[in-house]
């Protein structure tokens, strides 16, 4: 399925790049071999779920993610 590869893709690249903690402690990638096999077994469930494509719409649409932080700020 090419939503289970793309979301897979992604969280695999997030899980193994290096990182800088505290600007000043590199941090290697935490990707195993074990890990990314319950990682996709996961995501098949994931996308199983009744809906998901209207949750991540109003998930990731920035207007109903910064919706109620800018409605306050008017106040």
């Amino acid at each position: 399925n090419k939503a289970i590869k793309l979301l897979f893709d992604n969280i695999s690249q997030k899980l193994s790049e290096t990182f800088i903690l505290y600007d000043s402690i590199p941090v290697r990638g935490f990707e195993e071999e074990e890990t990314s096999y319950q990682r996709l077994k996961n995501l098949q469930l994931l996308i199983k779920i009744p809906n998901l494509s209207q949750i991540a719409i109003r998930l990731s649409n920035p207007k109903n993610c910064w919706e109620n932080l800018l409605q306050g700020e008017d106040k």
